[in-house]
């Protein structure tokens, strides 16, 4: 009886305690403490309030509570942060529980209480798997949908480095003896040339093999092809992003970069069109008073010219230079006819 007595004044005093305080609009954030006596020992046995709702229950675990990352009730950020796994960005399980299938509903998370209801289950574990295959990232080529083991463009590589693409040994092997470079491990399947890994692409031929070829066979591939064909965009972006194609300065054609003729930054699909526009930038000098025919045969004749070495069309050399002067009525697509 004793006890009991003690109890009820116990709970007599924090009501009266809680009525003082409403009418003071203040809240109270103190623990209900309930005394308990037994002979000569007695204990004191504390319950949290919580701050929110005034239940017997912990700020943490109150349904009222909202996270201060994203605004969201029933957690707290740190309950937030302990139950994100760090691989999928998703809350509810850690790393090492990532990807696990749940027995229910054959969805992939781990705490089975969340599961959806079936009439709001919309996949299949099929379906569901079929998904989570397509997120996975290949460490190979770096695209999603498959994992390195099940990789195409890796099989295609490394058939060619063991030269099992269908060429003959022994020329890969004679032509690989002038490279003397660990770098040049691959070939072309097309000229057989070796090249390094980043300096071939995979090209699907007509037929629908899928073969490795160099930059050069790529361009010449490219102009078997039909106007605006898909993969002939893709190999012309390839080459214009890695620098390989330049654009005519006469007849502004797209063309290989090593097959044209520079002078300074300036490329030329032939040397008719290489001279004869130096001829034109020498004579439209002001500095300079040089007459167009003697400047075309220093360029075509003399000794000190590296374009006498060379069997030029004069003539067109002559049109050239008179269609960028301005000198005839001629259009540059009639200059360039041989």
């Amino acid at each position: 009886m004793n006890e009991l007595q003690s109890m009820e004044l116990s709970n007599t005093d924090y009501q009266n305690r809680e009525e003082k305080e409403e009418n003071n609009n203040t809240m109270s954030l103190q623990p209900m403490q309930l005394s308990v006596e037994s002979g000569s020992t007695s204990s004191q046995r504390t319950q949290p309030i919580c701050k929110i709702c005034q239940g017997n229950h912990g700020f943490r675990f109150c349904p009222n509570t909202v996270c201060g990352l994203y605004q969201k009730k029933g957690h707290i950020k740190r309950d937030y942060l302990l139950f994100k796994c760090s691989k999928c960005r998703r809350q509810g399980h850690n790393r090492q529980e990532c990807g696990k299938q749940c027995f229910r509903c054959h969805e992939y998370h781990v705490n089975t209480t969340i599961c959806p209801p079936i009439e709001k289950r919309k996949k299949s574990p099929k379906e569901i798997k079929g998904i989570q295959q397509k997120e996975k990232e290949c460490n190979y080529c770096y695209q999603k949908g498959h994992i390195e083991y099940y990789c195409e463009t890796k099989e295609i590589y490394q058939k060619n480095l063991n030269i099992e693409c269908g060429c003959s040994e022994g020329m890969i092997y004679r032509k690989r003896r002038n490279y003397r470079n660990n770098k040049t491990k691959f070939h072309c399947d097309k000229c057989h040339m070796p090249n390094e890994e980043s300096k071939i692409d995979i090209v699907t031929e007509l037929g629908g093999r899928k073969k490795l070829y160099c930059h050069e066979c790529q361009y010449f591939f490219m102009l078997v092809l039909l106007y605006n064909h898909e993969q002939q965009t893709t190999i012309l972006g390839r080459l214009e992003k890695e620098g390989l194609i330049r654009n005519c300065y006469v007849c502004q054609r797209k063309n290989l970069k090593r097959r044209m003729h520079n002078e300074g930054q300036s490329f030329f699909c032939t040397r008719e069109e290489k001279y004869g526009t130096m001829a034109y930038w020498e004579v439209s000098d002001p500095t300079r008073n040089y007459d167009l025919a003697t400047r075309i045969n220093h360029h075509c004749y003399s000794s000190k010219s590296a374009g006498s070495a060379y069997d030029m069309n004069i003539d067109k050399i002559f049109r050239i230079a008179k269609v960028l002067l301005g000198q005839t009525e001629l259009t540059m697509d009639q200059a360039l006819k041989e």
